[in-house]
């Protein structure tokens, strides 16, 4: 039962554990180093950036979506306790 829920989780575990010893890692030049650090920085910050964008619009919608529910329960609570009366 274990191994049918976690097949996808071994799968990924087995992949990377074979991928930590690369016996044909490329060797680059001081000037390949220098580019691949800079290009590394640039795509680093574009990612940063726009996941920071995602999290904010998330954050926002979950906000919403949160206060119409807390509305909406206080409300009913409302129309219960005049119900009630």
């Amino acid at each position: 039962m274990w191994i049918k829920k976690n097949t996808p989780l071994a799968v990924i575990c087995f992949f990377l554990l074979q991928s930590c010893g690369s016996e044909n890692a490329p060797t680059l030049s001081p000037s390949e180093k220098i580019l691949y650090d800079s290009l590394h920085k640039v795509e680093f910050n574009n990612i940063r950036a726009e996941s920071d964008s995602l999290c904010k619009m998330m954050e926002d919608s979950l906000f919403n979506y949160y206060v119409d529910s807390l509305i909406t329960i206080r409300l009913q609570e409302v129309e219960t306790l005049i119900k009630d009366q």
